[in-house]
């Protein structure tokens, strides 16, 4: 675990800011060569990543703050301490989501083309903020056996809550889905023709693969959860289930939505043979 990766004089590179940024840069030039791939505007494009950045942001302190109510009762205030950290990624999404449907339907820009274009570079920036999680030593796993789980220093936070024990490195978990996600966007991004299916599939990859790996990730006592039948949902996993079905209610209909007939051909003249 590096949280911090290195200093230059008094300033200290903490490893997630430097990881984040990179996610936002990298991911930002992937959007940008999609979508004149597409077609679209890249002056607007530029724009909107401006737009996302600061959504996603957001987006993600609000829903840890909500996620984690109990822990800031009576000081309120202390919610606008981003350096202090705690972002929820789903927040973000969500948040980042809104705000890019919004941007398309004013600048009257295709929807789909457009969410089309960003999905690759959004896995791709899951991915590499991922690493920085697992360096900050953040959103780490609960115990397990098995031959990959990671034991933590000490002084960390995993290692004072589980010291000595070998951890679920749900970091890594989802920074592998990130990639995979990225990889198989990119594969399939000509094989998806309608618009707004190749976002339906990276939204059900992400959030399938989230849903599933939060049931092995640590979350702070007193944190909100809600109740499904009978089984207790983290408040990202009930996000990610919404988006789940959506995505599958999205590729199922794009699937079945039968592509506009051609015009028939005008009927061949009747060749008429002398007896």
């Amino acid at each position: 675990m590096h949280p911090i990766l290195f200093k230059l004089g008094p300033l200290a590179i903490h490893s997630y800011g430097l990881m984040l940024a990179l996610s936002f840069v990298i991911g930002a030039q992937v959007a940008l060569r999609e979508g004149a791939r597409r077609g679209l505007p890249v002056d607007q494009l530029s724009t909107l990543c401006l737009w996302i950045l600061a959504l996603a942001v957001v987006g993600a302190r609000m829903l840890y703050v909500v996620s984690h109510a109990e822990s800031y009762a009576g000081r309120w205030l202390d919610a606008f301490k981003l350096w202090e950290g705690g972002l929820t990624m789903y927040g973000g999404f969500v948040a980042a989501l809104a705000g890019a449907w919004f941007y398309t339907r004013r600048h009257r820009l295709p929807m789909g083309t457009v969410f089309d274009a960003f999905s690759p570079a959004i896995a791709l920036g899951s991915g590499i903020t991922r690493l920085g999680c697992f360096l900050n030593g953040c959103c780490f796993g609960r115990p397990c056996d098995l031959p990959w789980g990671v034991t933590f220093g000490p002084d960390s936070s995993p290692g004072r809550i589980y010291p000595g024990l070998e951890l679920h490195p749900t970091q890594l978990y989802m920074s592998l889905v990130g990639f995979l996600n990225f990889f198989l966007l990119t594969r399939w991004s000509r094989r998806f023709t309608r618009p707004g299916q190749l976002f339906f599939v990276f939204l059900f990859i992400e959030s399938g693969s989230r849903l599933v790996i939060d049931f092995f990730r640590h979350y702070e006592p007193g944190g909100e959860s809600v109740v499904l039948g009978g089984i207790q949902l983290s408040l990202t996993q009930v996000v990610c289930l919404v988006l789940v079905v959506t995505a599958a209610v999205g590729l199922v209909s794009g699937a079945l939505r039968r592509a506009p007939a051609s015009p028939a051909a005008p009927a061949a003249p009747a060749v008429r043979s002398d007896p």
